[in-house]
């Protein structure tokens, strides 16, 4: 970190942050034992609370990123809603920012669908499936983008596929064309700087690696 930090980057988003600290017991866990501890067969919540969780992301922020002038944003795998603002309170010194999916209304994933199905054909409840499983489905990155804050968000005069994101009125593309410090404009510059400079731009030749 501190290399990626020492050559200017600005921060990092952390992929599933936590499921870092595991169990290294390793004991044995059944579907019995998650009913027991959270009322339903919930896997990633499971692994979202290693015994020593906070205790390494306090000492990452000890030793790393107090030293930064830098934005860390964590994914909320298996994290519920309650539990989410220990990794930002700024007292606890853990990360910077923390997004956290808690449910989708309509789902459109097949995986998610049939999944459903067979729970249901076989004769289970499939209500435990869908907690756990809808802070790990993809269609909350499948919803239309969001152009603008007419209905539908701009995407489409008919019916999109799949559910508008609510918040369209407020996070969209024409809201960030004026404003500077927008991701749009952001990215736009960084297209920008790897057409102009050719420290940035990517060699699309290849050699093969034998050893």
């Amino acid at each position: 970190m501190h290399y990626w930090f020492d050559r200017g980057i600005d921060g990092f988003r952390m992929d599933v942050i936590p499921f870092i600290s595991k169990d290294t017991t390793f004991p044995e866990i059944t579907e019995n034992d998650l009913l027991k501890r959270f009322g339903s067969v919930d896997w990633p919540r499971y692994y979202a609370e290693g015994p020593k969780l906070h205790p390494y992301l306090r000492e990452m922020n000890l030793l790393v990123l107090s030293h930064y002038d830098a934005m860390v944003l964590g994914d909320g795998a298996g994290v519920n809603i309650e539990n989410a603002l220990k990794f930002v309170d700024e007292e606890r010194k853990e990360l910077d920012l923390f997004f956290h999916f808690d449910s989708i209304e309509d789902y459109r994933d097949f995986e998610t669908l049939n999944k459903y199905r067979q729970l249901r054909n076989e004769g289970k409840d499939p209500q435990e499936y869908m907690e756990g499983w809808k802070l790990m489905a993809r269609d909350n990155g499948r919803t239309p983008f969001q152009w603008d804050e007419s209905p539908n968000a701009g995407f489409s005069t008919g019916s999109p596929w799949i559910k508008v994101n609510s918040n369209y009125t407020t996070l969209n593309a024409a809201s960030q064309e004026d404003d500077p410090d927008s991701i749009l404009i952001y990215f736009r510059r960084m297209i920008e700087l790897r057409k102009a400079c050719g420290c940035v731009r990517i060699k699309r030749s290849f050699s093969p690696c034998t050893e």
